[in-house]
């Protein structure tokens, strides 16, 4: 079967993210490959993947029960199975109860954190705990969602200062904004070295978004709970983030990853000088993180 993909089905406020099989692309396909899925079972009715699978084409055929039954199967078949389990809190969180929704995140996350504490990798972790903090909110405890929203945004800060490290680390001596341009005969702004430094710069926008969303849900959160210590001052670094953040991208937008530019460099200079590089950027944001958190 094939490698999980990481999906989203996302309202404003309540981001239901999930891990997805990639079988199945509609005209008739998802038809086609529950048939070749069928005869996977028939020989082997304790393959979780193939239980996975089904449960996935299910629900893109708009077959909710039978897709939610073919994920309980899979965890069941096999309990480790992440995947078929954050599914089926997802479909509870989309189209059942959302209590029993943050009943089966509860029960998942131990098992993810520990994968994450196997792996390095907590996107999965910290999906979860989102997803979590959605439903809690939903289901009327806000009090919980906002502690829950609370640890998902620490593990995110944690992935921020990783990325900044890893992009001081790689950055080329020669580099500054915004100079987007290359020099001449190419010199540390080309190859591999290069693609390294602007796939940092990469994961470093993409911790930045996740902390501003994950930051809205929390404010959310403590809205609902009538939690107003700090709120105009949390609501104003918000906000000044976001703005900030969205100067840093268009600084960046021009960034390859393969170490080739594009005409870029003029462009953002106007934006550069307004907002700073996105590494200062970065790390104006992550200042305003830390002082809030004191």
């Amino acid at each position: 079967m094939a490698r999980p993909r990481v999906g989203s089905l996302s309202s404003r406020f309540s981001p239901v993210l999930r891990l997805a099989p990639l079988l199945g692309s509609g005209g008739g396909r998802y038809e086609a490959a529950l048939e070749e899925i069928g005869l996977i079972l028939e020989a082997n009715p304790k393959d979780a993947e193939a239980w996975y699978n089904k449960g996935y084409n299910h629900e893109q055929l708009g077959q909710v029960l039978l897709g939610a039954d073919a994920y309980a199967l899979a965890a069941e078949v096999d309990p480790q199975h992440i995947p078929a389990k954050l599914n089926l809190a997802a479909l509870h969180h989309r189209h059942g109860s959302v209590s029993e929704a943050a009943a089966h995140y509860a029960r998942l996350e131990p098992l993810v954190a520990a994968r994450a504490r196997e792996t390095g990798d907590d996107s999965t972790l910290v999906m979860v705990l989102e997803n979590s903090g959605a439903a809690a909110l939903m289901a009327g405890n806000a009090s919980k969602a906002g502690l829950v929203h609370q640890r998902a945004l620490g593990l995110l800060r944690r992935r921020l200062r990783k990325a900044r490290g890893e992009e001081a680390r790689l950055r080329p001596p020669d580099f500054s904004f915004p100079l987007l341009e290359p020099s001449a005969g190419g010199g540390a702004r080309s190859g591999a070295a290069f693609g390294a430094w602007a796939a940092s710069v990469a994961r470093m926008a993409e911790a930045e978004d996740e902390i501003i969303a994950c930051r809205v849900h929390l404010l959310q959160a403590r809205k609902a709970a009538c939690d107003w210590r700090g709120w105009e001052a949390s609501f104003d670094k918000l906000v000044a983030r976001v703005v900030n953040w969205q100067l840093g991208h268009r600084a960046v937008r021009g960034l390859p990853e393969e170490g080739r530019f594009g005409e870029c460099g003029q462009r953002d200079q106007e934006t550069v000088e307004a907002g700073g590089s996105a590494a200062e950027i970065a790390g104006v944001a992550e200042a305003a993180d830390e002082e809030e958190a004191a």
